[in-house]
């Protein structure tokens, strides 16, 4: 699998189905990489890249960005 930046994508196919079902657990709610990341035990740089594979993966729709306060 190619990401949309180039990159090949999964190094580590059971990490990246823990990574899958923690982002699907949280459904609705405002991701937090670091937080993921930590919860299955992947470096976050690794939690980013899976993450934008996922991104990539949607089919075409108007998306809405949330900006939070820092």
């Amino acid at each position: 699998m190619i990401g949309r930046h180039g990159s090949t994508a999964i190094d580590d196919l059971v990490a990246f189905q823990r990574l899958v079902r923690a982002s699907a657990l949280r459904i609705g709610q405002v991701v937090n990489q670091a937080e993921i990341a930590r919860d299955v035990g992947l470096p976050p740089t690794t939690a980013q890249r899976y993450l934008g594979l996922l991104d990539g993966a949607d089919p075409p729709r108007t998306r809405a960005r949330v900006a939070t306060p820092q």
